[in-house]
């Protein structure tokens, strides 16, 4: 999709404060109407009696911007500028009641656009202006202010063209000689052009005996059709987007350009679908200009506007005064005035006539805020708009599948299984404080057994360290290196971090009990000798944790914070810290999300305060935590902020750890982006990891990579349509590392996290060649991942085994091979026999939909519909892929035959599915001949149905036929 640089819009002032450069540049539609318009002025500019124009059309629809557009013009353009000049006056002229009133408001904006041509003739009229108001006694007020104004026509020697909004406004408050005055003047001086606005028909328009009948050349501004909701979503998003994608906007706007603006605004960064799913956000955003127009309105009125638009559909007089609980006679009155306000538009004529609220958007706001029941049926609407035009034909159902593996396996519990499988990610903590912190021994030798303590820690040579440890403390028959108290307690630390680190936990919480008791049997401490206690209680609270012994855990924390909480120096503060983290890993665990992101943050202020580079692999931790923890909270700008900052501290660093950290957040990041529909940034984020550790020889780091090519690939198949050669080469890409990296040795957790990375690769590979119909190749990307993978007792690779049978029996269907086909779903069948994973359902829904496929490719009828009635039947109305399937095979079966009523008859179930699929049903019910009266933004989804179901049956016609 082409991208190219946003534009600032006005979606409720336009022109206000604006150069006329600015407001060409975000005048996007209405492009046939300013012609109309200029054409008009044109002719007037030579004739002695002008055209008038009117601008007709509700709120929202473009009247002002259309004007400042055309002010704009007669400013810039040659053609006009020397003969004609605009005059505009405010959005609501309210203080206009009579002639001399309209003069000199006529006069005091002349003014103002005067100082732009001439700054002195611009503050003489000002004067002017200010010395003809105080005149307001003078019975001929109008006669000397209209001169006033045509005397500068004359001295300009230009025509004026004013123009002035909501005429159906200004002809309520004024006298009733006003109109036919304004005409005369109108028809006698062709020095003055009108160009006025309404937001609807008013009473002078339409009455022979009254001044304006007949009188403007009416434009009647139209809703914006398709092509036009296009063309000004590219000019303020600076995409460009296809027809049906931008159809459910479309059809939510009513193609008002003002709700199109809004929502354009709402999603800069966001995809159309995104959006669909976020509108209760958009609503929650622009409750306030909502509300406020809804106030604005006195209180009958807008009693009968709320019953018009709690209504929704277009409802007669009778249907609103019995929602409105008000007499009818009333409730015409309020009708009355509500139209003319723009507010409430007319459908059809006489006693047919019915009234719908005239800016769609009223209606949604009001069903989603009033109810949650009421508002369901918005949402419905929504979710099936949303699945309905997704442009979703291009990507496989069982996508889904992969959303909620990655959820749950990668970000979750990936990361996770990472952490507690590889063993070089050592306990720092431990090698860095209990090993800097070991005290000088006095004699020579003593100092090279330490240095060979250190070297065998930094190996791993565990068992090693015991050996030369237990060889420098001191024994109860004699003290050979004469060790100082502070000293043999470091030595019995590190002592305890080795059997912590070989697993020995016994062995580490003895060693630990008599540091405690060594620190306890000495009077006031030093601080140097806390050190080693405090080091010890940690060990043992992170013992406890992995027993899962939390409560004693847990007071154990308290403990460390109460006893070194206050304490300066470094090593104790980082105690204190890995006591909070251990403490917010242990309430994370225990679901108490809030508690436990009190503790991470507190832990990383008294990391920040020390300011000591050891501990930035614990912030890191911290940190880690505490984004994941405002993701579950769809906190999403505080998450994203929290890795963006993990990623900024730690970018550069070359420790293991953080560079595992650092990969983690870049990839938490991109997933982040990529559900706000950031694609962009989020691919940022996931060629960053690559770029930055694919050559890297740690297997966490490996993984991340593997882990970061699959997301990148995702996104690039699912936002470009058709797939690109570019996104094919990152495919083969990914499977190449995978493969390199295979080959190296692994833990088994390390190994299988590589194989489901590579079999999700492969599965998109295979469903990016049969988008593009390469079936060939697309049967040996599915081939192989069964070949791989398909004996395999892991469950997730069961699932993708399962899931690449699915896209082959899809293949043989397309090519006709049925039984082949058939062969393969019984396979399904029976694999799914096997699992019993949360992803079960899904997969059944795919193996009910495969089957309907093939029987409908064979002809089988009955067989299909009995599979369709089987997958419906597990239809979960939340899902819009599953929505769009069972619309999609509604529209295959009316097109070949299928009679309706059989239709309607399956889908007359569950009252959940009946409400998401009302689009469906009121489409079959139409089919079947019946008159149904639904709200208009349904109507339209139905005549779209339609449109394919026409289509579906056009296809299936013989050529000679047609």
């Amino acid at each position: 999709m082409r991208q190219t640089k946003a534009l600032q819009i006005r979606k409720f002032n336009p022109g206000a404060f604006q150069s006329d450069t600015e407001i060409v540049m975000q005048f996007a539609v209405r492009d046939g109407e300013l012609q109309t318009v200029l054409n008009i002025l044109h002719d007037n500019i030579e004739a002695p009696s002008c055209q008038h124009t009117l601008l007709l059309g509700p709120c929202g629809q473009g009247k002002t911007m259309l004007l400042a557009r055309t002010a704009a013009e007669l400013r810039s353009n040659e053609r006009f500028s020397e003969d004609l000049l605009p005059v505009r006056f405010m959005e609501e002229s309210m203080e206009i009641f009579n002639m001399a009133d309209f003069w000199l408001e006529t006069l005091f904006h002349l003014a103002r656009e005067c100082m732009h041509l001439d700054s002195q003739l611009g503050k003489e009229l000002h004067s002017r202006h200010s010395s003809l108001s105080q005149k307001w006694r003078n019975d001929s007020l109008e006669d000397l202010a209209r001169n006033t104004v045509l005397d500068v026509a004359d001295q300009l020697d230009r025509k004026l063209v004013l123009m002035i909004e909501n005429l159906q406004s200004l002809f309520e408050d004024v006298d009733e000689n006003f109109g036919w005055n304004l005409r005369k003047t109108l028809q006698t001086e062709p020095q003055i052009i009108l160009i006025g606005s309404a937001t609807s028909r008013f009473k002078e328009l339409d009455n022979a005996k009254l001044p304006f009948f007949e009188f403007f050349w009416v434009i009647d501004l139209k809703p914006l059709n398709t092509a036009e909701c296009q063309k000004l979503w590219a000019m303020v998003n600076g995409q460009n987007i296809s027809e049906r994608e931008i159809r459910p906007l479309e059809i939510l706007t009513g193609g008002s350009p003002r709700l199109l603006m809004i929502i354009v605004g709402f999603t800069q960064y966001k995809s159309v679908h995104r959006l669909m799913e976020e509108l209760v956000i958009l609503i929650d955003e622009h409750t306030d200009y909502l509300r406020g127009n809804l106030e604005a309105l006195a209180k009958t009125e807008r009693r009968v506007f709320l019953a018009v638009i709690d209504l929704w559909q277009p409802s007669t007089p009778s249907e609103i005064s019995i929602r409105a609980r008000m007499d009818i006679r009333k409730v015409s009155t309020m009708l009355g005035r509500l139209v003319s306000r723009g507010a409430v538009i007319i459908e059809g004529h006489g006693r047919k006539r019915k009234y719908v609220a005239a800016e769609r958007l009223y209606s949604i706001y009001y069903k989603l805020r009033r109810s949650r029941d009421e508002a369901s049926v918005v949402q419905n609407l929504i979710r099936f708009i949303n699945a309905f035009y997704t442009g979703v034909e291009q990507v496989k159902m069982f996508a889904v599948l992969i959303d909620e593996m990655d959820d749950s396996m990668a970000i979750r519990e990936g990361f996770d299984r990472i952490m507690a499988s590889d063993q070089e990610i050592a306990k720092k903590l431990v090698r860095v404080y209990a090993i800097r912190h070991l005290h000088r021994i006095a004699s020579r030798e003593s100092r090279q057994l330490k240095e060979a303590i250190v070297e065998s820690f930094d190996r791993g040579d565990f068992a090693k360290v015991i050996q030369k440890v237990n060889q420098a403390l001191p024994s109860q028959s004699s003290n050979v290196f004469q060790l100082e108290d502070s000293s043999i307690s470091q030595m019995l630390l590190l002592k305890a971090a080795t059997h912590q680190k070989q697993g020995d936990m016994e062995s580490a919480l003895l060693t630990v009990s008599e540091i405690i008791t060594r620190g306890s049997s000495v009077k006031n401490p030093e601080p140097h000798l806390r050190h080693p206690v405090a080091g010890a209680l940690i060990i043992q609270c992170e013992i406890l944790q992995v027993q899962g012994n939390v409560e004693s855990a847990l007071l154990m924390i308290e403990k460390i914070v109460t006893d070194f909480g206050d304490e300066k120096a470094p090593y104790l503060q980082g105690c204190v810290a890995t006591a909070l983290v251990i403490k917010g890993e242990i309430l994370l665990n225990q679901n108490d999300l809030n508690s436990a992101l009190d503790a991470f943050e507190e832990a990383v202020r008294r990391l920040d305060e020390v300011e000591n580079q050891q501990f930035r692999w614990l912030i890191a931790r911290a940190l880690t935590h505490k984004g994941r923890i405002l993701r579950v909270q769809e906190q999403a700008a505080s998450a994203l902020s929290t890795f963006e900052e993990i990623i900024e501290r730690f970018r550069a660093s070359d420790d293991t750890e953080l560079q595992n950290i650092v990969s983690q957040s870049l990839i938490n990041k991109g997933r982040l982006l990529q559900t706000q529909g950031q694609l962009e940034p989020a691919l940022s984020a996931f060629q960053e990891v690559i770029e930055q550790f694919t050559s890297a020889e740690t297997s966490t780091l490996q993984i991340m990579v593997s882990f970061a090519f699959m997301y990148k690939i995702k996104v690039l198949c699912t936002t470009n349509e058709p797939i690109s050669d570019e996104t094919f080469s990152v495919i083969e890409e990914g499977i190449e590392f995978i493969n390199s990296v295979g080959n190296t040795e692994l833990s088994p957790a390390m190994r299988l996290l590589l194989q489901i990375n590579l079999a999700a690769i492969l599965i998109t590979k295979g469903d990016a060649l049969q988008s593009q119909n390469k079936i060939g190749p697309a049967k040996i990307a599915f081939e192989e991942v069964v070949q791989r993978f398909g004996t395999s007792d892991n469950s997730e690779l069961k699932i993708w085994s399962i899931t690449a049978f699915i896209g082959l029996a899809e293949l043989q269907t397309s090519e006709g091979n049925t039984q082949d086909a058939l062969l393969m779903y019984n396979e399904i069948t029976e694999r799914l026999g096997e699992i019993d994973t949360p992803h079960k359902a899904g997969l059944t829904w795919e193996a009910f939909r495969v089957c309907t496929q093939i029987r409908l490719a064979q002809g089988d009828l009955s067989a299909a519909v009995d599979s369709f009635r089987s997958l419906y039947a597990i239809l979960d109305p939340n899902d819009e892929a599953m929505i769009w399937v069972i619309s999609d095979f509604v529209i295959s079966f009316i097109g070949i035959g299928v009679s309706p009523h059989t239709l309607l008859e399956i889908l007359s179930g569950d009252s959940a599915r009946k409400e998401v699929l009302k689009p469906i049903i009121v489409a079959l019910k139409q089919e079947a001949g019946e008159t149904v009266r639904a709200p208009r933004e349904l109507l339209e989804v139905v005549s779209d149905i339609r449109k394919d179901i026409q289509v579906r049956r056009s296809s299936l016609i013989p050529q000679g036929e047609k």
